[in-house]
Parts: C-alpha cells; sequence; structure tokens
C-alpha cells in the first residue's frame, strides 16, 4: 500500500548540515509521517519528484521556498496537500503559517487542518521563449533579484545574515531601469524604478517586509520602487528592526501586474533566478493550493 505522504527532503538547503544529521532526518520523518523519503539530487529535481508522485495524498517538503516553489510547480493542486517542513535560509510562507519548526509542522498535520492558499502564476519571456511558473511568496524584478544573486553567489554559506550583508552592498550599486507596467485593467504607464517586488506572504526571505500581505486572502502586495542608497538603506533598517519608519513606496494589491522591459532584466521567482527577461504577467490564482496549517 502506497503511504499517504511523500517527503521530498533537499539536503543542500539552509545551512551545511552532516550526513548523520540527514540520516535522523529521514528516520524521524519516516517514524512521524509513515512517509516515503527522497532526496533532490539537482536543481529542479523537486518539481520532477513531484510531478511522478501521483499516488500520494500529500507531499511534505523539507527546504526553503524555492524548494517548496519546485514542488508545487509539480504536484497535483486539485487532489494533493501540501505540509511544509522549514528547512532553509528565508522560509516566508513557513513563518506566515508558523510553521517554522519541526515540532510545530507535524502538530499541523496530525490535526489534520489544511488551509486553501494563493498562488502567483508567472508568465514571462526569456530570449523569445515563454515560460510560466508558480509562485509561493516573493518575486522580483530589480534590487531584491540583484541581492538573491549576490547573496547565493558569495555569502551563502553565512545563513540567515547572507540577506542583511547583500542587501547593503546592492543598495550601493543598484541601477535604476526603464518599463512599462500595467496594474489590473489600468493603464500602461511607463516609469524608472529600482525595484520591482510581488508578494504573495508578509515574509519576504526571513523578513517581515510586506506586513498587510496574507497568503490566502485574494490579493497580491505590489512594490514599485525608485529608490537611491540612503533610501534603500533607510528602508532597510526599518524592515530589519521592525520599527517601519520608513518605506521606498508604498504597497499596493493588485490581481494582475504586467510589465514591458526594453532593457531586458533578471526575474527572481523564490529564489530562482532567469536571465534576459523582456516581459512579465503575474496573475493571482485565489485559495489554489490546499496547505497544512
Amino acid at each position: 500500500m502506497t503511504p499517504a505522504w511523500l517527503a521530498i527532503i533537499n539536503p543542500r538547503a539552509g545551512p551545511f548540515r552532516t550526513a548523520r544529521w540527514r540520516r535522523a532526518l529521514v528516520a524521524r520523518i519516516e517514524q512521524a509521517l509513515g512517509a516515503e523519503v527522497v532526496l533532490t539530487q539537482y536543481p529542479g529535481h523537486a518539481t520532477a519528484l513531484a510531478a511522478a508522485a501521483r499516488t500520494y495524498t500529500g507531499l511534505a517538503v523539507f527546504g526553503g521556498d524555492g524548494t517548496l516553489a519546485e514542488a508545487v510547480n509539480g504536484m497535483n493542486l486539485e487532489q494533493q496537500t501540501l505540509l511544509m517542513l522549514a528547512g532553509g535560509t528565508g522560509n516566508g510562507l513557513a513563518r506566515d503559517l508558523g510553521l517554522t519548526s519541526f515540532e510545530a509542522a507535524l502538530a499541523a498535520a496530525q490535526s489534520g487542518q489544511t488551509r486553501q492558499l494563493d498562488l502567483v502564476r508567472i508568465t514571462f519571456t526569456q530570449s523569445a521563449h515563454e515560460h510560466s511558473r508558480l509562485s509561493i511568496s516573493t518575486a522580483s524584478v530589480g534590487y531584491a533579484a540583484e541581492v538573491v544573486l549576490l547573496s547565493n553567489r558569495f555569502f551563502k554559506r553565512l545563513g540567515p545574515l547572507c540577506y542583511p550583508l547583500a542587501a547593503t552592498l546592492q543598495a550601493a550599486r543598484q541601477p535604476i531601469f526603464p518599463l512599462t507596467l500595467r496594474l489590473d485593467d489600468g493603464a500602461p504607464t511607463a516609469q524608472r524604478l529600482s525595484n520591482v517586488m510581488v508578494n504573495n506572504t508578509q515574509h519576504a526571505g526571513n523578513f517581515s517586509a510586506f506586513r498587510r500581505s496574507d497568503p490566502g486572502d485574494g490579493w497580491m502586495e505590489v512594490l514599485l520602487a525608485r529608490a537611491g542608497f540612503g533610501a534603500q538603506l533607510l528602508h532597510n533598517l526599518a524592515v530589519l528592526t521592525r520599527t517601519y519608519f520608513y518605506a521606498t513606496a508604498a504597497e499596493r494589491t493588485a490581481r494582475t501586474l504586467t510589465l514591458e522591459l526594453p532593457t531586458p532584466q533578471r526575474l527572481m521567482i523564490d529564489g530562482e533566478l532567469w536571465e534576459d527577461v523582456s516581459r512579465v504577467r503575474f496573475e493571482l490564482l485565489p485559495g489554489k493550493l490546499r496547505c497544512v496549517a
């Protein structure tokens, strides 16, 4: 008989962990959930594992937002339930739902309670080819995307400190870029910005940056900012201290957002980076994901 849960573990998520620690984690998940456990072997593997797991009623995913997003892009959203086992650096969605510890996640699973969460479908053009991804938490063009690149390239071993350090350095070198944007049914407008963020959670990584956001409220939060070095540093400090005394721009709510980028930019979707993107469309999918909560 097939177990109800397939547990997908990203062994490279978060800080460095020993092989002994991973073996203990596998044993604990097998015992607590009666799950079959598989480990990812390369970027994108969680999507393939989830797509092949049609006989399971639930997917338990150990990793960060990137691993969760990979699994969501492969799972059967109509029939399967997602259980988050936070193990990454940011864990934005898990933080929103109070599932940042293994004990909290198991307690939620044992309670049998679930919640319908929104997803954001992101359709984008990269070098004349169109792609589509589902986002669970955070997407960006501009500053936040460049922070992720810088963090992954140079500071990942520092754990949670990697993002504040990368954010400070990127603030000093972030350029302004032109774009045309359209929010919902509004008219297209030409702007010059330093940062576009679309969030479905309060947390962007491990920072509570979008206080009014709710992953199941039927809206996505949009930040459209044009900020220099000083303004971006003030915004970062306000978020880090949770005083929120300054913001580079007011948050907006929307259900769709379209960006036309005459100068192709880097796109970040839940930690995954895509180069040379010339067009992006964000579309909210209300209540599309059933999640243990």
